[in-house]
């Protein structure tokens, strides 16, 4: 709906789906590790590694408006950083699979 009513957001990062998206998930993730804390550990790498994903990428697209005006040798690093963060969530989903495949053999 907003980038019917302004179509010049679909240019810019559209700071309010990316606070309203990515909060929801962390509140989400956060409210399962905790109610997880005296039962069996099931998905608890995935919630970890979520919210370090999701944490580090929040500020990185919350502040990307500002990027465009940086210099351009820091803005690679920055989304750098980003996929990095991104390969540590993949390895957390590893590391779930693993140790979940694991118990069942």
């Amino acid at each position: 709906m907003q980038y019917i009513i302004d179509p010049e957001k679909y240019y810019v990062f559209n700071l309010f789906e990316i606070f309203v998206t990515s909060y929801s998930l962390i509140i989400l993730a956060l409210f399962h590790l905790y109610n997880i804390l005296d039962t069996e550990k099931k998905y608890n790498y995935i919630c970890l590694g979520l919210l370090l994903y999701l944490i580090s990428s929040t500020v990185i697209f919350l502040s990307g408006n500002l990027y465009t005006v940086m210099n351009t040798n820091l803005h690679r690093e920055i989304w750098v950083f980003n996929v990095v963060m991104f390969i540590v969530y993949q390895l957390f989903i590893f590391a779930e699979y693993f140790f979940s495949r694991r118990k069942n053999v």
